[in-house]
């Protein structure tokens, strides 16, 4: 995977839960509407550093169609990028939190979250997926 060090991920904020492409670009969860005290997990959001030749360029929030008014955390991207799972805290789920997913489109944009339901999603609070 590389040097570690070299992670888009370490600055002073609340970054979490990094995920990686086969091509090495970063998905992780962030805060960064809080103070460098505090992390306000209603405000995490879902990031994206892509792999440069020197490191990581500054990472952006993905787009409304993943990301919502509501704690979107936890991603879990395909190895070839090509969809995102994630959990979500946003109206209309199963439990206290529900999984999420994403499909890269050939636009180069990600589609709309969709549900994963049942048996995925269950009534109490799912999320943290591993690629292990």
């Amino acid at each position: 995977m590389g040097d570690p060090s070299l992670l888009a991920m370490n600055s002073l904020r609340h970054e979490r839960f990094p995920s990686v492409t086969q091509k090495g670009d970063l998905y992780f969860y962030a805060d960064y509407g809080s103070s460098l005290v505090t992390f306000d997990f209603q405000k995490a959001n879902i990031y994206r550093a892509e792999k440069s030749e020197t490191g990581y360029v500054l990472a952006e929030k993905l787009p409304a169609t993943v990301n919502s008014a509501y704690a979107d955390y936890t991603p879990l991207i395909a190895p070839d990028g090509s969809f995102l799972i994630f959990a979500s805290r946003r109206p209309g789920g199963r439990g206290q939190s529900d999984l999420y997913i994403s499909y890269w489109q050939e636009d180069g944009s990600w589609s709309e979250a969709v549900n994963l339901g049942s048996p995925v999603n269950s009534t109490d609070s799912d999320h943290y997926l591993t690629d292990t």
